[in-house]
């Protein structure tokens, strides 16, 4: 019996050893116990690469693409994302909270310096995007939603304008409506608005003075938007300017102190549109 004793003794000391590592390892790609990291790279074109983080929770309605805003750069690492200051890095978290799986995208490994607005208006990177919404329909089988702010609305609006397939819902903050002239862009009020069919959410700050993201656009946004199925406007106030500059983190521009506001109003959008799809179905 002692030797039992001993036997049962040494191997529970074993166990608590072991079952921490495994615990460790199996949460090593999760943001929590109810959700799930998964890095996916994708082969966009000859000797390019692009990653994406895809954070699901345990029972997702639909499928967030969050785009960075200015040249687009996550800094993803494996399942790890370096860029904790842009609006879309900062909020994951919580649309995943909201049972809205995200898909956290970087820039493609042949744009080292970024993504500049004329680049985010080109063929090529609408074939990226379109490569990306393929494979994040095919591992999720949900609705995608795009969301983009400042300079990645461009991305997002082209996408909702030229790719047929894939889209469920389209999210604008600070939208580009008055982008400086020798940039190489297009204004989004001066896109094939009407061609949109997607339900779309226009957000902006009331007190956002970057020059290409004016408040005003917003409305004018919604103006152009005559095909989409259902177009919601919603400025937000408050919250605290830090930054020097207007169109970077740390200002209203970016939503600064009341980013999980936004981010809650957006995920409510995107589930009351899911439930009147399911309806009308």
């Amino acid at each position: 019996l002692l030797k039992l004793l001993l036997i049962f003794s040494i191997l529970s000391q074993i166990s608590c050893m072991i079952m921490p590592n495994a615990q460790i390892k199996k949460e090593s790609g999760a943001e929590s116990s109810h959700s799930t990291r998964t890095n996916i790279s994708l082969n966009i074109r000859p000797k390019a690469s692009l990653d994406l983080v895809l954070i699901r929770p345990t029972r997702p309605v639909a499928t967030l693409m969050l785009m960075p805003g200015g040249p687009g750069k996550a800094g993803i690492s494996g399942v790890n994302i370096a860029n904790r200051v842009d609006f879309v890095t900062l909020t994951a978290e919580i649309f995943v909270a909201q049972q809205i799986a995200i898909a956290v995208i970087d820039a493609p490994s042949d744009q080292p310096d970024g993504l500049t607005p004329r680049y985010r208006q080109t063929k090529t990177h609408e074939a990226e995007l379109a490569m990306i919404i393929e494979r994040l329909g095919n591992e999720t089988g949900l609705p995608i939603w795009v969301l983009g702010i400042s300079r990645s609305t461009l991305s997002a609006m082209h996408a909702a304008i030229n790719i047929e397939n894939g889209i469920s819902g389209l999210v604008l903050l600070s939208s580009i409506t008055n982008i400086p002239i020798g940039s190489g862009a297009i204004n989004l009020t001066d896109l094939s608005l009407n061609q949109v069919s997607v339900p779309t959410l226009i957000i902006a700050h009331k007190k956002d003075s970057c020059q290409g993201t004016p408040p005003r656009g917003a409305t004018e946004i919604l103006e152009n938007l005559k095909n989409s199925s259902n177009v919601v406007v919603k400025f937000f106030q408050g919250g605290f300017e830090s930054g020097q500059n207007p169109c970077l983190p740390g200002t209203y521009h970016t939503f600064s102190g009341i980013q999980d506001k936004v981010a809650e109003l957006i995920a409510e959008f995107i589930k009351n549109n899911i439930k009147s799809s399911n309806h009308s179905d």
